[in-house]
C-alpha cells in the first residue's frame, strides 16, 4: 500500500542523504545455533564489526564504498589496484589494511539498465 501524504519526519528527510558502506572480511569463524537461531562468533566476526565503524569517509571523502581487507581480497583473488588503499589500527589486533571503492566507480552501464 502507497502512502501519497506529504509530510516531514526526520527519517524521511535524511533519507535521500544516506549512502551504504559494504566491508568484505575473510577469517575464521564458528556458527552456532542460540535460542533456535545461528549466530556467527568468533575473532573475525568481532573485527568486521569494529571496521563498520571506521575513517574511511573521514578519510577518503567517499560516503558510500566498499571496504574490502587485504584477507578477503587474497582469498577472493581481488586486485589492490582497484581502488585505494586504506588502514585501520587497533590497540588489541594491530593494523588491518584493505582497499576502499567508492560505490560511484560502478560501471555507468549498470546503474540504469
Amino acid at each position: 500500500m502507497a502512502h501519497h501524504q506529504k509530510h516531514e519526519c526526520d527519517a524521511c528527510n535524511i533519507l535521500p542523504n544516506l549512502d551504504l558502506k559494504f566491508l568484505l572480511h575473510h577469517g575464521p569463524l564458528v556458527v552456532q545455533r542460540i535460542a533456535g537461531r545461528e549466530r556467527l562468533l568468533g575473532p573475525a566476526v568481532n573485527l568486521t564489526h569494529r571496521l563498520l565503524k571506521n575513517s574511511v569517509s573521514a578519510q577518503t571523502g567517499r560516503r558510500g564504498y566498499l571496504f574490502t581487507t587485504d584477507q578477503a581480497a587474497e582469498q577472493l583473488g581481488l586486485s589492490q589496484e582497484i581502488g585505494v588503499r586504506h588502514e585501520e589500527d587497533y590497540a588489541d589486533v594491530g593494523s588491518v589494511s584493505g582497499t576502499v571503492i567508492g560505490l560511484d566507480a560502478v560501471d555507468p552501464r549498470l546503474a540504469n539498465p
